[in-house]
């Protein structure tokens, strides 16, 4: 069994630069002011998780000070764009960090490849940067937590008050399969740490899904349905 990071990333998690410092205090702001309380799972804890899984990873890849730098402005800005669009979050934190960036006149360099790394976590493709592949797989961390059923239902909550959407027990416990089924790792660090975590919970939800269809397998079609 592989065993969940752990250690003591208060070194690494400590803004040390102007720039970690300015965006994430920018970030922060951005979660106070412009995110609703219906955000149960993409909120400033998830994004402090996320910057600290990223750190860990950045470290187990021996990255430098100026590519840590450039990860963790990274990860506080990759989810801000929740607070405009729902559906397509990466286009929307894309384009305020651009306004940021303008803002304290960030090196046109450095903006980029903040920028493609943020562009990394839509999921759609293979991140073709080191860092990129860095904050995918911190963005999917909670696939491998020992904790995933509380930020399962967390997301569930989230997506049927932001989306709409109504899910029975059945269908949640199906997307949550499909989720850990396709999510993949590109790091070693997320190949040999976090994916055998994740496959457990893999496990664990289709033992779930198979004790709840032989519970309500005798029930009437009608009762089926709210379940």
């Amino acid at each position: 069994m592989a065993n969940w990071p752990v250690g003591d990333m208060e070194e690494l998690l400590t803004p040390t630069t102007q720039l970690v410092s300015l965006v994430a205090d920018f970030a922060q702001c951005i979660f106070q002011h412009a995110f609703s309380e219906n955000f149960y799972f993409h909120n400033l804890q998830h994004t402090q998780e996320v910057v600290k899984i990223s750190a860990q990873i950045g470290y187990q890849n021996h990255l430098g000070r100026d590519d840590m730098e450039l990860l963790l402005s990274s990860a506080w800005l990759h989810d801000l764009g929740y607070a405009k669009e729902y559906l397509n979050p990466e286009k929307k934190s894309i384009e305020i960090a651009k306004v940021f960036f303008h803002d304290i006149r960030l090196e046109k360099d450095a903006a980029k490849t903040i920028i493609s790394t943020i562009d990394s976590t839509k999921g759609t493709d293979e991140p073709k940067s080191v860092l990129g592949k860095i904050l995918a797989d911190a963005t999917g961390f909670h696939l491998a937590s020992p904790a995933f059923s509380t930020y399962s239902e967390r997301l569930k909550m989230e997506m049927e008050c932001c989306t709409h959407q109504r899910f029975t027990v059945k269908e949640w416990i199906g997307w949550n399969i499909g989720s850990l089924e396709d999510y993949q790792y590109f790091t070693k660090y997320g190949k040999e740490v976090l994916e055998p975590l994740k496959m457990e919970n893999l496990q664990r939800q289709k033992v779930c899904y198979r004790v709840y269809d032989n519970l309500i397998s005798g029930l009437p079609g009608w009762i089926k349905t709210m379940w």
